[in-house]
């Protein structure tokens, strides 16, 4: 992508600036609902969950889009307030977006009929230092080839995404992806010394078997289902 003109920068300014100013009205929906639970006597029975869907480009990379194999693509925020649970805590466990499904439904107190790929969330709230949780997951986008304006190409992909625990330490903290591109690209980053993902490792052989290896996990995690994907997730 080409480097960004003053006009891009503006337009993203602006853009960011749009954004912030629309979360207003979330902000008093957030109140008005609060105070409408508290004077009906039901703050203390509701749980709140605010989360969004996918993260957003602001020039990182040269883009503006999102749905795409890099870290500012695939964080979203998540604050969950809930009766009984301490507040101002924070986990550093990473949680997926198939875990709110098994979250609401133990809040519930049901079971889902089927097996679930996700977790609940409750565990992390009694406990943000759990220690038995996922050490990779699976980052995917399926749908077909787009582009537009500071986009590019929007190629689906596969990538794996590691995290700060697991029993090798060069294994963590890692992000490795597969594109559906017409040259079957790659990219591969090392987290901890590259958190902005600017210097792809993929053609460093030093880097050679723990890429290997996550190529390894990503097939197993592309083709797991029905309640499995955690066995692959955790070990």
């Amino acid at each position: 992508m080409p480097r960004l003109s003053s006009a891009d920068i503006g337009c993203l300014a602006r853009q960011y600036r749009d954004v912030l100013t629309s979360l207003r009205a979330v902000d008093d929906l957030i109140g008005d609902t609060v105070s409408k639970l508290t004077r009906a006597g039901e703050l203390n029975n509701t749980v709140l969950i605010f989360t969004s869907d996918n993260g957003f480009f602001y020039g990182d990379h040269r883009l503006t889009d999102k749905v795409l194999g890099y870290e500012r693509s695939i964080r979203v925020p998540l604050a969950i307030r809930a009766p009984g649970f301490a507040g101002s805590q924070t986990a550093a466990q990473f949680v997926l977006n198939n875990d709110l499904a098994p979250t609401i439904a133990e809040f519930a107190g049901v079971v889902p009929p089927l097996s679930v790929d996700g977790r609940s969330l409750v565990p992390l709230l009694r406990n943000p230092a759990e220690t038995h949780w996922r050490r990779r997951f699976l980052v995917e986008y399926l749908g077909t080839v787009n582009e537009g304006p500071m986009v590019g190409p929007r190629y689906p992909f596969s990538a794996i995404r590691t995290t700060l625990t697991g029993p090798e330490a060069s294994a963590r903290n890692k992000f490795y992806v597969e594109w559906k591109d017409e040259a079957a690209s790659r990219e591969f980053y090392d987290l901890s010394s590259d958190p902005n993902e600017l210097a792809s490792q993929q053609d460093n052989p030093a880097w050679a078997e723990v890429r290997a290896n996550l190529a390894g996990w990503l097939a197993k995690l592309e083709t797991c289902g029905n309640g499995t994907c955690q066995t692959w997730e955790n070990q």
